[in-house]
């Protein structure tokens, strides 16, 4: 166990400058990445590589849409399973587990303390 000078005390923040802020044009790009990267989901998901490809090579297309057409063309060309959960994690979100518990006790689950649970469930 680590020594108590090193210890963070109650009540203490480990970064008490706080987070750095940040430059304006990035907060901009963050309040406006969700929608227009769906925007842009919704756009190239029917399309066809060749495409893509004309969008990309196309002077006039933004850097943004540019950028994202080449992820998008490079999860279309060589499937990536761990690109396309990244992207719609990002989009739509984390899918939740749900998990339903039975018990043939009279006792609420709910009611249960955490450790109680614990033990139950280790004696299967």
């Amino acid at each position: 166990m680590p020594s108590e000078d090193t210890q963070w005390k109650p009540g203490q923040s480990g970064n008490p400058g706080g987070r750095i802020p940040l430059p304006p044009e990035v907060k901009r790009f963050k309040r406006t990445t969700h929608r227009q990267i769906t925007e842009m989901l919704a756009k190239y998901w029917n399309m066809e590589e060749a495409e893509v490809k004309r969008i990309i090579k196309d002077p006039k297309t933004p850097a943004g849409e540019r950028i994202f057409a080449n992820i998008f063309l490079g999860a279309m060309s060589k499937p990536d399973t761990n690109l396309s959960t990244f992207i719609l994690d990002r989009l739509v979100g984390k899918v939740k587990d749900e998990i339903n518990i039975t018990s043939d006790r009279d006792e609420d689950l709910a009611e249960i303390p955490r450790e109680k649970l614990v033990a139950l469930i280790a004696e299967g």
